[in-house]
C-alpha cells in the first residue's frame, strides 16, 4: 500500500496529466484569429451583423427529367376556299390555264371560282388566222356580246402589242396595222380584227361537252351565264400554256 505522502504525489501527477491533455484538446479547437471555436446554433459574420443561422446541409433532390414540350407552331394557312357560287367581285382577274383545261376567277388576288374550259384544237401560242390555237399572254376584256350565237361572249383584246411586234417581224402585218394595234391597246379599245394575225378571240358558252374550239375559250352555258354579268369591260385576262 502507498503511504499517505506517496498517495498524494500520485494524485497530483494524474491531475497534471489530465490538465495537460485538456490544454492540448482546447488548443486544437482554437481558431486562427485567436477566438475559440463554438458549436452554437448561429455565428455572427465578419462585420458583426445579421447572424447567420447554421442549419444542417440537406442533400439536393435530383432534378426531375424534363418532359419534352411541343412548341406551338402556328398552323399553316389553308388555301382559299373555292366557292360553288360565284360571289360578288370587286377587282376580278381571269386566268385561263390551257393545259389544265380550266378558267380560274380571281378577286383581289384570291381564287374564288374554277370553271372547266376548252381551247383551240392545237397546242401552242396563236400566230396567225386559222391556226386553231388559243393565244397566250396578257389581255383584257375589250367588249361584251349578250346576243352571241354561243350564249354569251367576252371579247379578248387579241392581238396585243407583243403579237403585233411578232407579226411585224415575221412579215404578217405591215407598219400601218402595227400602229393601229398599238394605238387601240394603248386606249383600252378593241384592236383591229382584220389582220392576218387572227381575230374574234372570245370567252363564250356552248362548250358542248368538251369540244375543242378554233381558238376561243369555251365554257358550259350555265357557267358563262353566271360569269358574264360579273365581268366588266377592262377586266384583265391572262392566258397560260
Amino acid at each position: 500500500m502507498l503511504s499517505g505522502k506517496n498517495f498524494w504525489v500520485v494524485v497530483l501527477l494524474e491531475l497534471a496529466v489530465l490538465a495537460g491533455l485538456g490544454a492540448v484538446l482546447l488548443q486544437r479547437h482554437v481558431r486562427a484569429d485567436g477566438s475559440a471555436a463554438t458549436s452554437a446554433a448561429h455565428i455572427v459574420d465578419r462585420q458583426g451583423v445579421d447572424p447567420v443561422v447554421m442549419r444542417p446541409v440537406e442533400p439536393r433532390p435530383r432534378a426531375a427529367r424534363a418532359r419534352p414540350t411541343r412548341s406551338r407552331v402556328p398552323a399553316r394557312r389553308r388555301p382559299a376556299m373555292i366557292q360553288r357560287d360565284l360571289p360578288p367581285l370587286s377587282q376580278p382577274t381571269l386566268v385561263v390555264e390551257k393545259s389544265r383545261r380550266r378558267l380560274v376567277v380571281y378577286d383581289r388576288g384570291r381564287p374564288v371560282k374554277v370553271y372547266d374550259a376548252d381551247g383551240g384544237g392545237r397546242i401552242g401560242d396563236k400566230i396567225r388566222e386559222g391556226d386553231r390555237r388559243t393565244p397566250e399572254g396578257e389581255f383584257y376584256v375589250c367588249a361584251k356580246n349578250p346576243r352571241s350565237q354561243y350564249t354569251r361572249a367576252l371579247h379578248l383584246s387579241y392581238p396585243n402589242v407583243e403579237d403585233a411586234e411578232r407579226g411585224l417581224r415575221d412579215g404578217l402585218i405591215g407598219r400601218t396595222d402595227y400602229y393601229r394595234i398599238v394605238a387601240a391597246i394603248g386606249a383600252g379599245q378593241v384592236p383591229p380584227q382584220d389582220t392576218r394575225l387572227g381575230s374574234w378571240i372570245m370567252i363564250h358558252g356552248d362548250r358542248g361537252g368538251g369540244r375543242d374550239t378554233l381558238g376561243c375559250v369555251a365554257l358550259e352555258d350555265r357557267d358563262i351565264l353566271e360569269l358574264y354579268p360579273r365581268i366588266p369591260v377592262g377586266t384583265p385576262v391572262i392566258v397560260r400554256p
